[in-house]
């Protein structure tokens, strides 16, 4: 499932390619895609000026200057692509969305169609107020050392359990908690509240380091990921405990090994992550 690195690829790719543009129609191919009863807000969409792409969590935005807000979720194998109007529509299309004199439109591909699309009153998404955002943790890259302090205190579910919690902190994925606590030495069934103050510290500053560099390298792509301009990510040449099971750690040479933590697969080394 892409993650804050590759939706923050996708929104940066977007984002000034879309701006500025106006909607003039869409094309919906899966009406299981759609999460509203009616397509009132599709239609309301129509001639409206698009403002900026943004992103809130594994959410991308697409708000007009006004009017209500367009909600993609990619899920596990969904694709955002900006593309020629004349290429071939492939087999797994599930949503067109074109533009007033503009030779290209946008594309949501979903091969195995978990992905949807909704829409809210930009209020309630701005405010988080929205169903889709409701409950969402801050964001990684934004929240402070003080408040991943407040936000580990007290509680003893396993680290990576935590990481991966949306509700906790909005964004992380199974790719980069793995390899957040690999660099930050924490076994990812440390309970959060055993953390000393030094490793919250290393932890906080490995999740942003390790988050930037991904975007950097424009997200991981091991299958279906890609990004606006349908490229794959670099990122899974970086990668040094995910998906690597029983080969050597990079750091000891300790075979790395593979544990189902809460119905979720986690990469360690036993002996670098204690």
């Amino acid at each position: 499932m892409p993650e804050l690195p590759e939706v923050e690829t996708i929104v940066r790719g977007l984002d000034p390619i879309l701006r500025g543009r106006q909607i003039s129609g869409y094309q919906l191919f899966s009406r299981k895609a759609w999460r509203q009863p009616d397509f009132t807000c599709l239609e309301n969409l129509c001639h409206k000026i698009v403002q900026r792409v943004w992103r809130r969590g594994k959410f991308i935005l697409l708000s007009p200057t006004w009017g209500p807000t367009l909600i993609f979720h990619l899920k596990m194998t969904g694709r955002l692509v900006w593309v020629p109007r004349t290429t071939p529509h492939p087999k797994h299309l599930v949503f067109i969305l074109n533009f007033r004199n503009s030779r290209e439109e946008l594309r949501f591909i979903d091969t195995r169609k978990f992905g949807y699309i909704s829409c809210r009153p930009t209020e309630e998404v701005i405010s988080g107020e929205a169903p889709e955002l409701a409950g969402l943790g801050p964001e990684p890259l934004e929240i402070d050392l003080e408040q991943l302090q407040t936000i580990l205190k007290g509680r003893k579910g396993r680290i990576k359990s935590l990481l991966l919690n949306q509700q906790v902190i909005a964004g992380i994925g199974n790719i980069y908690a793995d390899e957040i606590l690999f660099r930050a030495g924490i076994h990812p069934l440390r309970p959060a509240h055993t953390l000393e103050p030094e490793k919250v510290q290393l932890l906080w500053q490995t999740m942003r380091d390790i988050l930037q560099e991904a975007i950097k390298k424009r997200g991981t792509s091991f299958r279906d990921y890609r990004d606006a301009a349908n490229r794959a990510g670099n990122y899974q040449q970086l990668l040094q405990v995910y998906g690597r099971e029983g080969k050597p750690c990079p750091h000891c040479g300790q075979p790395l090994q593979r544990r189902r933590i809460g119905g979720r697969s986690a990469h360690f080394c036993p002996r670098c992550q204690k």
